[in-house]
């Protein structure tokens, strides 16, 4: 037994003398490793090494790159993002592409769809990226839907779902246009109006809003309150008519302010359901494309 081992640790140190760490390749092998065994830290701490003991490695820009790719798939989107946009003007057009690909995918997940609508967009128009040109219109669709931009991604939905041959893409586009045009048809509720009516007769914004369980109660709090103020004045109740005073006025310019703040709430909300419809299809959908390759 002793013997075996004694051989064992011999052709062990034999094998690591045989490793060149002197080549940034070596290096590059075990964080790729670590990379695709999902150890996206560890990796980064790898690639970081060929940075620093190879300054001169002439596929320097790669290693970026992966160092990028690694913080995406770590969720550190403002690192990765540090890494990717100087390569994506890369005299290297692959590398360029992916890194536009990342880049793209990186403001997705980090809710910047407007910069990842206009990425997808691009990459949808490159030449190189052909075979993946349907994934990235969904992805450039997801994102006007998610920035509430309906019409923009009606505009490149019609033609896919009209033009591709995938049925996934095709339900996608018929469900995503289905829900675009019924947000689109939601028209928001004006601020002024509301606070206007408000003004004029408490609960009446409310009303305006379709709120009217808020405005009976607007309407019977401030109602009340003020007859009860007007009873102390006919009574001469000084105490009475200045409590009551006091609270009718409050629920009143209460009254005022809620049908404003619910009217901003209420246009803030526009399409959050149909939203959500979309997002939980394309959260499916999602686990067959090929874009983080």
């Amino acid at each position: 037994m002793i013997r075996s081992l004694r051989v064992s640790l011999l052709f062990f140190t034999v094998s690591l003398s045989a490793i060149d760490w002197d080549d940034p390749r070596t290096h590059l092998h075990f964080a790729d490793h670590l990379a695709d065994s999902g150890d996206f830290y560890r990796a980064i701490t790898e690639y970081r090494r060929v940075l620093y003991y190879f300054p001169e490695y002439e596929k320097n820009n790669w290693v970026h790159f992966q160092i990028g790719r690694m913080y995406y798939y770590g969720g550190r989107f403002a690192n990765a993002k540090d890494y990717l946009i100087p390569l994506t003007i890369d005299p290297d057009p692959r590398l360029s592409f992916l890194s536009h690909n990342f880049l793209a995918l990186t403001y997705f997940d980090s809710g910047e769809y407007v910069n990842a609508s206009r990425l997808f967009r691009e990459l949808s128009e490159d030449p190189s990226a052909a075979a993946n040109r349907e994934e990235y219109i969904v992805y450039a669709a997801m994102s006007d839907i998610r920035h509430k931009k309906f019409s923009q991604a009606l505009d490149i939905l019609v033609p896919l779902e009209k033009n591709s041959s995938s049925k996934e893409f095709k339900e996608f586009a018929k469900l995503a246009m289905d829900k675009s045009r019924a947000a689109d048809k939601k028209k928001p509720k004006n601020k002024f109006l509301a606070t206007t009516l408000a003004v004029l007769f408490p609960g009446a914004g409310h009303m305006y809003l379709g709120e009217w369980d808020n405005a009976f109660v607007a309407l019977s709090i401030v109602g009340a309150t003020g007859y009860l103020a007007y009873e102390g004045f006919v009574n001469a109740n000084t105490t009475q008519s200045i409590l009551f005073t006091t609270f009718s006025s409050g629920f009143y310019a209460g009254s005022i302010y809620s049908a404003y703040s619910q009217t901003l709430k209420y246009n803030n909300r526009i399409g959050d359901e149909e939203i959500q419809s979309v997002a939980q299809k394309f959260s499916r959908l999602r686990f067959s494309l090929s874009t983080a390759f």
